[in-house]
């Protein structure tokens, strides 16, 4: 009796450390993905171009900060940094450490001499240039003999007449055959004109069949009810993700007053989205550009999440994967 108390008691606590485990997976899956991703954005040009942001997580735990100053000294224009809690993993300005390196001394042996036996080099004797003898006669003649023997006997007249017509022959029918290559090819053209205006023609048949199987493809019923809908969770999505106003301030103005006033005209659209935080500051006397935008925004995982498993895990999706598949090979 007493071991089957034990045995529920120790039940008992396993079920307690997995309940308390569990528990704390899903805290922390609910941190992970409820907590929005913050950041700020800001941008300014007056004298100078300067631009700042921020993104944050977990309660900025994990920080991002970027500064860009272009009236700044060289090497300090451009900060990024980065940490996760209290450690910084990266800075782009943190001065770096020196490191001096230790030089070892290597203790060097010395080694006796060893001795060298001198060898004496024996100058040897200059020996006496050899004479030119002069050629004799009779070799030079011999010479001469053997030279008339190599060279063979001179063509006659008759020979070099035939070997120039023979010449000229040749160069005659390579240059016949030329010009029949040259007329055949001149010939070819058309057939080819014809068979690349085919082909062309082929190529926008096809093209023309893949785009009316596309559109058919999209027309479906449960094709088209999937687009719709996707479109319409990306459109939520996005309103969720993009940044919001704090402060647009715009001064500027062109040569011509006309454009100035077109601009103006353009840019009144962006009220109804900013309201009061919009300021516009037309200039129609003098050129100039300069202004300030402040914007900040948020962005949870969870929303991604939910948007992936409605748009992308359902049979609907892998149905129309797979009939896209088959359109792209042609089946």
């Amino acid at each position: 009796m007493l071991l089957l108390h034990i045995l529920l008691f120790l039940l008992k606590l396993i079920g307690i450390v997995l309940l308390v485990i569990l528990g704390l997976i899903v805290l922390i899956l609910a941190i992970i993905l409820l907590t929005p991703i913050r950041y700020r954005i800001g941008a300014s040009k007056y004298q100078t171009i300067q631009a700042e942001g921020k993104v944050t997580w977990l309660f900025r735990l994990i920080e991002m900060v970027f500064k860009l100053d272009t009236g700044a000294e060289e090497g300090k224009r451009l900060h990024l940094s980065f940490r996760i809690a209290w450690l910084k993993l990266y800075d782009n300005q943190k001065p770096k450490e020196k490191r001096i390196k230790q030089k070892k001394t290597r203790k060097t042996k010395s080694k006796p001499e060893s001795k060298q036996s001198e060898k004496v080099i024996q100058a040897k004797p200059e020996q006496p240039e050899a004479k030119v003898q002069p050629i004799k006669t009779e070799q030079a003649a011999e010479m001469k003999h053997e030279e008339k023997l190599i060279e063979g006997p001179k063509e006659s007249a008759v020979e070099k007449i035939l070997r120039l017509a023979k010449n000229a022959a040749n160069k005659i029918l390579s240059l016949i055959r030329g010009v029949f290559s040259l007329i055949c090819s001149i010939l070819g053209i058309p057939s080819k004109i014809m068979d690349g205006l085919e082909k062309l023609e082929n190529f926008f048949i096809k093209l023309r069949e893949k785009k009316e199987a596309f559109l058919a493809f999209y027309n479906e019923t449960h094709n088209h009810q999937w687009f719709t809908a996707f479109w319409h969770r990306l459109k939520k999505l996005l309103l969720r993700i993009l940044p919001r106003a704090d402060r647009l301030y715009l001064h500027f103005g062109f040569e011509d007053p006309a454009t100035t006033g077109q601009v103006l005209g353009g840019l009144s659209i962006l009220y109804p989205i900013c309201g009061e935080k919009m300021e516009l500051c037309p200039e129609f006397n003098e050129e100039v550009l300069e202004g300030e935008v402040k914007v900040h925004g948020c962005i949870r995982l969870v929303t991604l999440v939910v948007f992936a498993a409605k748009s992308f895990l359902n049979k609907q999706f892998f149905a129309i994967v797979k009939q896209f598949k088959g359109l792209l090979r042609g089946e």
